[in-house]
């Protein structure tokens, strides 16, 4: 029992919220004169409050992202409920929003003072709200997106791995990235298609060496990948024939991310060009012996 200080009653303690700082660990006024108390002032409470949010809008801002980052974690099945009713009432909003803020393209300010140290930048003729910056390879100017901009600047901040260079094609990331000039890579294209359907035929008629586990073919980061172990890059840069390229002991099944993640780093080989042709030479061998 506890005597509450506004209405002098001896009430129960369920009859008190809870504070912390008593000694007693309840409030000293009952919930009733609370409750009268806060109904009596809402009004004025409310208006205070609003100005005061008027007033400060940044902290109101963070303390409204601290207090909901609170309670997602004291509340986490409740949130996925609430938040997967938000989403499904606003894919439309959300389809909108996303596009607007990451893939809308990039404006003149403040970008342009962020990326003008480290590229070359110009006000889009067209709009001078917009921003745009030369290609890496063949010097065209060039709008960009949010999203490209902002991997830049994580590139050049150290935050991400990588460069983030700025391209009109994939042409010319191919080519950059490659080191061809335009001849060569019309030639490599040319080889690389060679190959890959060459390698498509060996794979349905030895799939018995290729694929012996029977794993899932396709495309995509979860499915498996014909991939060379002789880079297909290293064998145009080498003048390696195709059906040498792209034989039965050069083709194995590589997962999808780590197929992307080769091509990212260059498409390095794994073995060496002897390897290959020592390689090639057990396959003929064994071809001929009828040991296949």
């Amino acid at each position: 029992m506890k005597q509450c200080t506004k209405c002098k009653i001896e009430k129960e303690d369920s009859e008190f919220y809870r504070d912390k700082y008593k000694k007693d660990g309840l409030t000293s006024q009952c919930k009733a004169c609370q409750k009268e108390h806060s109904d009596l002032h809402k009004d004025r409470k409310k208006e205070t409050n609003r100005k005061w949010r008027e007033n400060n809008p940044e902290k109101h801002k963070a303390h409204r992202k601290k207090a909901s980052k609170k309670w997602r974690k004291n509340h986490p099945e409740e949130y996925k409920k609430t938040h997967k009713i938000w989403v499904d009432n606003n894919k439309e909003k959300i389809r909108v929003s996303s596009q607007k803020s990451i893939y809308s393209l990039t404006e003149y300010l403040p970008y342009f003072e962020k990326l003008s140290q480290y590229e070359e930048c110009r006000k889009d003729p067209n709009n001078e709200e917009l921003l745009q910056v030369r290609c890496k390879t063949c010097n065209k100017w060039i709008n960009i997106n949010r999203s490209k901009a902002h991997s830049r600047l994580q590139c050049i901040n150290g935050t991400c791995v990588g460069n983030s260079y700025f391209f009109c094609s994939i042409e010319c990331k191919d080519k950059f990235v490659l080191k061809l000039s335009n001849k060569d890579y019309v030639e490599y294209l040319k080889y690389r298609r060679k190959a890959d359907a060459y390698a498509l035929r060996m794979y349905r008629r030895y799939k018995y060496l290729i694929n012996s586990l029977d794993l899932l073919r396709g495309q995509g980061k979860d499915k498996y990948h014909i991939d060379h172990i002789f880079s297909v890059l290293d064998g145009f840069k080498n003048q390696v024939p195709i059906e040498v390229i792209s034989n039965p002991y050069n083709l194995r099944m590589f997962l999808g991310s780590k197929n992307i993640a080769k091509l990212a780093k260059l498409d390095k080989s794994d073995i060496k060009l002897e390897e290959l042709y020592i390689n090639y030479n057990l396959f003929l061998e064994k071809l001929n012996a009828h040991t296949l």
